[in-house]
């Protein structure tokens, strides 16, 4: 019986490591050289920070945190005004394009659109699900949002006219991501594994604009929404055109949690997001449907930060970080400014001054 059973053992050993070979073949984990490290131009301390954006003029800092949010002076970086109450803490806040409204969305399944000078709500969304995207249409009158999958409710994009603060067009659709298409007619979507464009208002799907077999976790858009830069589960980002869905460049990104994808004025950096953790206790559906950040246990940690890349030649360039572990981060309206929050800190870095010395090692 010993015999048997050590006989037994030994099989599947063998067949466990033969399996594990054959996966390393299939799926190789590529370990890439790491990039040079750079450290924040300068931090503002907050207690529990989860959310940060600038301002269309890029004069001031929103920051969302467990109690509210905060407006600091993008000079002096000091406080200039707070709002505080004792709901549940903001998960992604967006300043309106005239700079003086603030959207902001809530764990709670809410989204609440604030005057930022009388910090009085102009009105509110509630019980709607969790958004995975907010944001302004181009002239400010509409806010779009994307609002994740919970079992058994589908997830849906819509479309809300803000003086009346009903909603105008309804996208019956899991995405988690909604955006304006540049001709403001219609707006991109972004699906767990696809991106679509769908008309506001016949508020059906227009084209398929490119599909993945790897899900997409972020995605960010260039200044003349021609291109969408893709932040995939465990694959490498894509610089994705609009218009044909060609793919036109692929970024070698690292394997953590991303949380962020974005592109330079120019769209010469593309820049991705890592929280710097390894999600043990989700699968991949909850990745692919943004589980809260708080609800996900990292067994181990990977180096987070701001990656960025030339998109000439695809290759890495520099990690922006300072910390490990990141909860998002955030691009400013001129794309001059790079954010991102930390436990305790929301780190700034001037990325006017990046340059792309891969396109001249490669020449």
């Amino acid at each position: 019986m010993k015999n048997r059973a050590r006989i037994i053992f030994m099989a599947v050993l063998i067949f466990l490591l033969c399996g594990m070979g054959l996966l390393s073949i299939l799926f190789p984990n590529e370990e890439l050289p790491p990039l040079p490290t750079r450290q924040p131009d300068f931090e503002i301390k907050l207690m529990n920070p989860s959310c940060v954006a600038f301002s269309p003029d890029g004069k001031q800092i929103a920051i969302g945190h467990m109690d509210g949010w905060d407006l600091f002076d993008f000079n002096t970086r000091e406080m200039v005004d707070k709002h505080r109450w004792k709901e549940s803490y903001v998960s992604q806040i967006s300043f309106s394009p005239d700079g003086r409204r603030l959207l902001t969305s809530r764990d709670d399944e809410n989204i609440i659109l604030w005057d930022i000078e009388t910090k009085k709500e102009l009105f509110r969304l509630d019980k709607i699900g969790f958004c995975t995207s907010i944001g302004f249409s181009l002239d400010g009158s509409k806010i779009v949002a994307a609002v994740g999958q919970r079992v058994p409710t589908p997830g849906y994009a819509a479309i809300w006219d803000i003086k009346t603060g009903k909603s105008e067009s309804v996208f019956r659709t899991s995405c988690n991501r909604a955006v304006y298409a540049p001709d403001q007619k219609s707006v991109v979507l972004t699906h767990v594994n696809q991106v679509e464009r769908w008309g506001i208002d016949i508020e059906d799907k227009v084209k398929d604009i490119a599909v993945f077999k790897q899900g997409i976790v972020a995605s960010g858009f260039s200044v003349d929404g021609k291109q969408m830069l893709a932040a995939l589960f465990n694959a490498p980002a894509k610089l994705i055109d609009i218009e044909s869905g060609s793919i036109l460049k692929e970024f070698k990104n690292t394997k953590g949690w991303l949380k962020f994808a974005g592109l330079s004025q120019n769209s010469s950096f593309a820049l991705v997001g890592d929280s710097g953790g390894i999600p043990m206790k989700a699968s991949k559906a909850d990745i692919l449907d943004k589980i809260p950040f708080s609800e996900v246990v990292y067994p181990r940690r990977c180096k987070g930060g701001l990656y960025v890349y030339s998109t000439a030649s695809g290759e890495g360039i520099v990690r922006l970080a300072g910390y490990d572990m990141w909860y998002s981060f955030a691009l400013s309206a001129d794309r001059s400014m790079a954010a991102g929050v930390t436990q305790g800190s929301v780190c700034f870095w001037d990325i006017s001054n990046i340059v792309d010395d891969t396109v001249a090692d490669s020449e």
